[in-house]
């Protein structure tokens, strides 16, 4: 991935995402009640959408999910939180994944620990970029 392809990701993935969140809330649903999530690309949108919301959501899936350069270190983390409380994170990664490597992974969730949020990650040994079953 390039700062073009991140830049790009977060210009129209977020805009998506928290569009949808917003459409929820106008309609009466707390932002509390909120849980986001998503596959690969929408993993990584779904884990910026919650660093970056002003509001605190439910909860966060990330299914093979990275974040990017930019945000994965604890200090941009806890920059971004602006005092605001994170949700917790459940985030499931394949170990064999040759797309979105585990060891690209894991280091991100480590830094959102880091930063004091409540992240759950799990491996899953012989799984490639994909879904299993354990998640």
């Amino acid at each position: 991935e390039t700062a073009d392809d991140e830049a790009s990701m977060e210009a129209y993935g977020l805009k998506v995402l928290n569009g949808l969140i917003d459409e929820q809330v106008a309609a009466g649903i707390e932002p509390s009640r909120i849980v986001v999530g998503g596959f690969s690309q929408g993993g990584c949108t779904a884990l910026l959408c919650s660093l970056r919301r002003q509001e605190t959501l439910a909860g966060v899936l990330s299914i093979s999910g990275w974040l990017p350069s930019y945000v994965a270190t604890e200090e941009a983390i806890r920059a971004g939180a602006n005092g605001t409380a994170r949700p917790p994170v459940a985030w499931g990664h394949g170990e064999a994944d040759p797309t979105v490597t585990f060891a690209r992974a894991q280091p991100n969730a480590e830094a959102l620990k880091a930063a004091g949020l409540d992240v759950q990650f799990q491996g899953y040994p012989n799984v490639a970029h994909d879904c299993t079953s354990q998640e």
